[in-house]
């Protein structure tokens, strides 16, 4: 399997990795672990073999299938972090035929990055030319297992026509440039089949490695772009944890910071009563600590675990190293014994774990270990950058398809022509005194707050919980804000 990270944070925001992973569904606790791990963003697969009424799905990813050939399975998928911003460029440009290609296009805080996900089969006829022109107006990124070999390309195997053309290829288009070390296998056998493009502008900024652990019969190749991306989203803000208050303290501080004068201005009174309350939350209450990321085998990974893993790196770097047929069977020999292994780890785990579960034994507790055993990824990050800003788009846009000048001639000629009318009887109703219009009670206060529960809070951070224990003095300025707003009939913003 090959995977390309593309777009890392800050200006260390871009790694695509292309992978022939030669079947991804068993891969799929690798990819995961590797994407959180290396904070890769984009990843390039060739070879998933995926059967066409199968899905793949990878956690906090937004997946780009290749439709499969009538019969065949899917060679080519694409990966793009949820909350980067990308669209399949269909239809992608012809590259040959028997030449699979996929196109997606990343939008950047500055342009957009074209990347093109290519698996070329040995007996192909492929031509990349159209897809090449592209380097000449656009941000590229090309990777993918290109089955080329020519002596420029660093092939230690025979020239085929492939190899020709992509000599040839990088000639006659300067702004194309391969990323390639010519040293450097890309295939566990010494070849070089796996080829990673960039348009010139990108080449300065652009790293390329292979990576350490992730390894079919071909190696994966994060490849670094040094670009801005849109900024990554960050999630909620931490709340108050108010399960674990201390709500003694809290209404004792709360009746000390409460007690001030109530000034004139509306928005200045509701600023002095919001700021009691933090105060006496801060002192009292903790706040609710982010989500951890966990690694994949948490649950059960110790240091006979990491000892494990240790060996198995190092059977993967021997052999990459030195391609025998004996390096070959030894790293199949520590595959096998690190499986079995960490089965038996797994199952001592289970079974102490089973045997600590009791009468005492909490609900709670329990379906949170069972859910970090079966699903130990860390929660999906937001799938827009700037929910607020988007949300504010939508709205204004919905304002504006919804607004009276959308309505038809006639129609606001009638309601022009009733305005008038309509605003006289308002200023009537207005006027006319009602039973309602007195200020609220503090016994209206107390009904109204005795039936309410928690849920989410507004920005300044104000629970019902909170309300319910403020003592009298805090009760009494939070209802002189209420009557103060009611009053003034003008309500805060927030």
């Amino acid at each position: 399997m090959k995977v390309t990270p593309v777009l890392h944070q800050a200006l260390q925001r871009a790694p695509p990795m292309p992978w022939n992973v030669y079947g991804v569904t068993p891969k799929r606790l690798l990819l995961e672990e590797a994407a959180h791990r290396d904070h890769l963003d984009i990843l390039l697969l060739q070879e998933t073999l995926l059967k066409s009424n199968r899905q793949f799905r990878l956690r906090g990813f937004t997946n780009f299938l290749l439709p499969s050939n009538p019969g065949g399975p899917r060679v080519c998928a694409i990966l793009v972090r949820s909350h980067i911003p990308a669209a399949p460029i269909d239809p992608p440009p012809d590259c040959g035929e028997g030449v699979e290609v996929q196109g997606v296009d990343i939008t950047l805080a500055e342009g957009h990055l074209r990347l093109f996900n290519i698996y070329c089969h040995p007996t192909a006829d492929i031509n990349l030319g159209e897809v090449a022109t592209l380097s000449t107006t656009n941000q590229l990124f090309i990777g993918g297992d290109i089955n080329a070999h020519h002596p420029s390309l660093g092939s230690r195997s025979p020239t085929n026509a492939a190899g020709c053309h992509i000599s040839e290829l990088l000639k006659e288009v300067p702004e194309l440039i391969l990323i390639n070390d010519p040293s450097t296998p890309t295939h566990v056998h010494r070849g070089r089949l796996d080829l990673s493009f960039v348009s010139s502008g990108l080449a300065p900024l652009t790293t390329w490695r292979l990576h350490p652990t992730l390894t079919s019969d071909h190696h994966a190749i994060p490849t670094t772009i040094n670009v801005a991306p849109l900024p990554t989203p960050t999630g909620p803000p931490p709340r108050w944890n108010t399960k674990r208050a201390d709500w003694p303290k809290f209404t004792t501080t709360l009746e000390e910071t409460a007690a001030f004068n109530a000034p004139v201005n509306l928005e200045e009174h509701a600023a002095l009563l919001t700021d009691a309350f933090s105060a006496a939350a801060g002192s009292s209450i903790p706040k609710t600590a982010p989500p951890k990321a966990y690694h994949t085998d948490h649950w059960f990974y110790c240091d006979r675990v990491k000892e494990l893993n240790r060996r198995l790196n190092r059977a993967k770097k021997i052999h990459r190293a030195n391609p025998t047929a004996n390096s070959l069977a030894y790293l199949q020999a520590v595959i096998r014994h690190s499986i079995a292994e960490k089965s038996d780890i797994k199952e001592q785990k289970w079974l102490e774990w089973c045997q600590s579960l009791g009468a005492q034994s909490r609900l709670g507790s329990i379906w949170k270990e069972l859910r970090a055993i079966s699903n130990p990824q860390p929660p999906r990050p937001p799938s827009h950058p700037d929910p607020q800003g988007e949300a504010e788009r939508l709205a204004a846009t919905f304002a504006q398809r919804t607004s009276p000048t959308q309505l038809p001639e006639d129609t606001r000629s009638k309601q022009e022509a009733l305005h008038q009318t309509r605003t006289d009887l308002i200023n009537i109703c207005k006027a006319t005194p009602s039973d309602s219009d007195h200020i609220f009670t503090i016994h209206e206060l107390d009904q109204a707050l005795k039936i309410s529960t928690d849920t989410a809070p507004s920005p300044d951070g104000i629970t019902y919980s909170m309300l319910n224990h403020a003592g009298p003095t805090a009760r009494s300025a939070f209802l002189d804000l209420l009557n103060h707003s009611w009053s003034m009939g003008k309500l805060l913003e927030q």
